[in-house]
Order: C-alpha cells, then structure tokens, then sequence
C-alpha cells in the first residue's frame, strides 16, 4: 500500500465514524425529546412501530445495494438494475405495510398502532431513492460525500418526529 492509499483508508475510517456517531447521537436525542413530550402509551407506539420499521429497512431491499457494491463490473447497468429493485422493494414494504398495519398492531397488542405504522411506511420508497446513490457511495469510498446525507436524513427525522410530538399527534 501506497502512503495516499492508507491516509485515504484513515480518512474514511473517520468519516464513517463521524457520521455514524453523529446520526446516533441525533436519533437518541430526538427519542428523549419524544419520550418527554408524548405519554407512555403513545411512546409505546412509536416504539413498536420503530421494531417493525428498522426490521423492514434492514431486509426490504433484498441485498440490492450489498450486489452493487461488490459488483466487478458494468457499474451503469447494475446501478440501474438496483435503482429499479430498489424502488420496488420501497414500494413494495409501503403497499405490504399499509396493507398489514391493522394485523401487525394487533399481533404487538397495540391496535392503534396501525396508523403509526401507516405513516411511517412512507419511508420506505423515500428511503428506496437514496440506496442506489448510496451503495455507490461506498463502492468508491465516498465516505465524506455519504456523510451529509446520512446527518440530514437523521436530523429530518428527529425534527419532524418532535414537531409532530409538539404538534399533538
């Protein structure tokens, strides 16, 4: 290894690692922020709809974004193939979850727990337009460019969560 390539290795380590801390940090101030504003019961909600939603945003793509990322050649035809799967699957996860969102509460013993879950399924074909851009991203080792998107989306969500909290849904 070329000293370049091992000071560009340490960089991204410490992108990754930045962001990654940053993201988290966002995410847990945003719950105590919600575990304050709304009442044990709706906490309890959110709570069972984030199990089913960060269970689904890890599985929902089927590996696309893992594919394009190892993927040894053709890059425009693969980023293509896992845009397309991608945005399927996103689509998909929201049709299947506003679909199964009265059957999914009742399963967790909290039925209005479905209108959470019907709302928040909006993510997943929001959340399907970025993976693409975003394996690509790590296939270059992109890590720096990766980062902002990943604290925007972190803190987009804990201020719409707070606002809507404060906003009394």
């Amino acid at each position: 290894r070329t000293a370049a390539a091992e000071g560009g290795t340490a960089s991204s380590v410490v992108w990754v690692l930045l962001a990654t801390l940053a993201s988290r940090l966002m995410a847990l101030a945003s719950l105590a922020a919600l575990a304050r504003l709304l009442a044990p019961s709706d906490f309890g909600l959110l709570a069972f709809a984030l199990v089913y939603i960060t269970y689904v945003e890890t599985v929902g793509d089927l590996g696309a974004g893992m594919a394009l990322i190892y993927w040894p050649g053709r890059r425009e035809d693969a980023a293509q193939a896992a845009f397309v799967v991608n945005l399927g699957m996103g689509l998909a996860w929201f049709a299947l979850t506003l679909a199964a969102a009265p059957a999914a509460a009742r399963l967790f013993g909290s039925p209005a727990g479905a209108d959470v879950l019907r709302v928040l399924a909006w993510t997943f074909p929001l959340k399907a337009l970025g993976n693409t851009h975003d394996a690509l991203c790590q296939k270059d080792l992109r890590f720096k460019t990766r980062a902002l998107p990943e604290l925007a989306l972190a803190a987009a969500k804990g201020v719409v969560a707070v606002a809507l909290a404060l906003a009394g849904f």
